[in-house]
């Protein structure tokens, strides 16, 4: 597996100026960035996420939260789910970013998988796929300590308005979501 060292050397770099290549650092030349992205290419290299968050102390992985399994906006009762969420995860990759779902059959359950994504420090950032006036998970969220959240799609009374907006979220919409939570 390919390191950084190696995209460096390839491209006739030093690593630091790899490394802010790969970031889009305005301080690297448009000609020296595409000589790392050639050796990025054709060395297969993918960058080490992991490695990153520890340096960083920072994560790079966004939660996105499912509504519960027993309720009638379930994954398998609503066939735009998966739309909606191939969606984000082709918009976070592009920048950076990889999504964890958090799922559960009742409140409880959603709650607890949510706090071990949390405690875990893996994850400070949620898009939650539902909206429902008093949730308690999101409300348990909400008032996690460095954590922030988006909200897609209405409360009952605003659902039929709302619904078409999160069916029809466009690739800027997305964009818009993810610049809020980073």
């Amino acid at each position: 597996m390919a390191t950084i060292k190696d995209v460096a050397k390839l491209a006739g770099v030093s690593t630091s100026t790899a490394s802010r290549a790969l970031h889009d650092s305005d301080m690297i030349s448009e000609a020296t960035k595409e000589r790392v992205r050639k050796a990025m290419e054709e060395l297969d290299y993918s960058p080490n996420y992991s490695a990153q968050n520890l340096v960083n102390r920072t994560t790079n992985t966004i939660g996105i939260v499912l509504p519960v399994r027993e309720s009638k906006d379930s994954l398998g009762n609503n066939p735009f789910f998966m739309q909606i969420i191939q969606g984000i995860s082709s918009i976070c990759s592009e920048n950076g970013y990889m999504v964890n779902l958090a799922s559960g059959r009742t409140d409880d359950e959603l709650r607890k998988n949510c706090q071990a994504l949390i405690r875990s420090g893996n994850i400070r950032k949620f898009i939650f796929l539902y909206s429902r006036k008093n949730d308690s998970v999101f409300e348990f969220v909400k008032n996690q300590k460095n954590v922030s959240c988006v909200v897609v799609g209405s409360s009952y009374e605003e659902k039929f308005q709302n619904q078409f907006d999160l069916l029809i979220m466009t690739t800027t919409k997305q964009e818009e979501m993810l610049r809020h939570l980073c």
